[in-house]
């Protein structure tokens, strides 16, 4: 990615989080990231490519994050705690970035084909699931529930962190104790 298109990218999080999509203009975006109005679409046909773009950044910053160095050959306890301890160390090292991908996940201004292939990054995550319930290490329950209910415990974990104002380099006793909740949910 060029210097200049990470910038208006950059620039994007931090208005697209600060003042919503909606209110935000390509020219603040523009001006956010010291160029000129017209030199953003150089880059951007349009807002919506804009945003699509800013979710693809986040989100293959997220995956990154995760599938670095990510034990593959482990077994599936402890790729399932890796996975889990990635993500809850990327949303609370990243506060901004995580509340707006939530905020465009949910808003549907991303273009399907966008989150579609976004979510290619994460396959290795679904296997690991289905995985798990073949080989009997994981609750006989429909992936899509154990996906939906793993965001959600994570979700839930995150929020806690934050609510109690645990910072994310003191946050191994949170992460410990969600992690417990969640695999004694999930396991067999």
């Amino acid at each position: 990615m060029s210097d200049k298109r990470k910038q208006i990218i950059d620039a994007a999080v931090r208005l697209f989080h600060r003042d919503g999509f909606w209110n935000t203009s390509t020219a603040s975006v523009a001006k956010e990231a010291g160029i000129a109005a017209g030199t953003l679409f150089n880059y951007f046909a349009t807002k919506s490519d804009l945003i699509d773009q800013v979710y693809i950044a986040l989100k293959q910053d997220l995956a990154t994050a995760v599938a670095v160095d990510f034990p593959r050959d482990a077994g599936i306890e402890r790729q399932t705690r890796e996975l889990w301890s990635r993500f809850f160390r990327w949303h609370l090292e990243r506060p901004t970035e995580a509340a707006l991908m939530k905020q465009l996940k949910i808003s549907e201004l991303v273009s399907r084909d966008v989150v579609a292939l976004q979510n290619e990054n994460f396959a290795f995550a679904l296997e690991l699931i289905r995985r798990g319930i073949e080989e009997g290490n994981l609750a006989d329950l429909p992936l899509d529930y154990i996906a939906a209910f793993t965001e959600a415990s994570l979700e839930a974990a995150i929020a806690h962190a934050r609510q109690t104002g645990v910072e994310p380099q003191n946050s191994a006793a949170v992460e410990d104790m969600a992690f417990a909740v969640y695999w004694r949910a999930i396991s067999r």
